[in-house]
């Protein structure tokens, strides 16, 4: 199997795997949880009317708004819980408060709204959707909104075109920061570092990522997907923005 088929089944396997969990999150209550419903929430508590409680791992549209029918207003997660990006904007748009349940406090998911002011542009063309959606969950939870670039193709060529119309976004203003991931990161970094008003950063790790934002104030991370998994990707981009 060549690089190229075996990059496909892996995309297409994750994939599945997100999908499959995240059906098993709908429908299936945890055991020795008798309060809890089959959606991942817990029963109405007369005591606390307004507030809904979510021991799943990973909270999706449909549980919002499965939620939203009962008339709860806030949804209270585990502090390791994932919410999708669906999921996510489903709570928005309802005027759901998310918060995750720390130990012995809670902590509102989200808390800074993403405004015209923050907003991101991400270029993921050879990325998985699993992997797009990791990203754009860390913007959200940073308080930016994200718009997605896509290319007029899948060429070199047409990625990197794609690539210069974000640095030239962001230099003029209309997007405060760029997020773009491909396997060819380090030629893309090396070509748009050249655009003016472009601080362009190239990143494999937390701790550079939070660098390059401190020290360098780079506006445009360049990462590559072949040397990084999503839970990396996530970690990485969450670090960069958060500075």
């Amino acid at each position: 199997m060549d690089a190229a088929n075996l990059e496909r089944l892996i995309r297409t396997v994750t994939e599945e795997v997100v999908k499959v969990l995240s059906e098993r999150e709908i429908a299936a209550p945890e055991p020795g949880r008798r309060d809890q419903c089959s959606d991942g929430s817990r029963a109405r508590d007369n005591s606390s009317s307004e507030a809904g409680t979510f021991d799943g791992k990973l909270l999706s549209e449909q549980q919002v708004e499965a939620f939203a029918r009962q008339g709860y207003c806030r949804i209270l997660l585990r502090a390791d819980a994932l919410v999708t990006p669906l999921a996510g904007d489903c709570a928005q748009e309802k005027g759901i408060e998310l918060v995750r349940r720390e130990s012995g406090f809670t902590q509102t998911c989200a808390s800074r709204e993403a405004s015209p002011s923050r907003k991101l542009v991400l270029l993921a063309v050879n990325t998985s959707r699993s992997e797009r959606d990791r990203v754009i969950e860390a913007a959200r939870s940073c308080g930016y909104g994200t718009e997605m670039e896509r290319p007029a193709g899948r060429t070199s060529e047409a990625v990197r075109e794609a690539a210069l119309n974000c640095a030239q976004q962001v230099a003029s203003g209309r997007f405060e920061r760029a997020v773009i991931i491909d396997e060819n990161a380090f030629s893309l970094a090396s070509s748009l570092g050249k655009q003016a008003g472009v601080r362009v950063c190239i990143c494999w790790d937390v701790d550079s990522a939070a660098a390059a934002r401190k020290e360098c104030d780079s506006n445009l991370l360049v990462l590559s997907n072949r040397l990084l998994g999503m839970t990396m990707l996530k970690r990485i981009v969450t670090a960069w923005l958060s500075e």
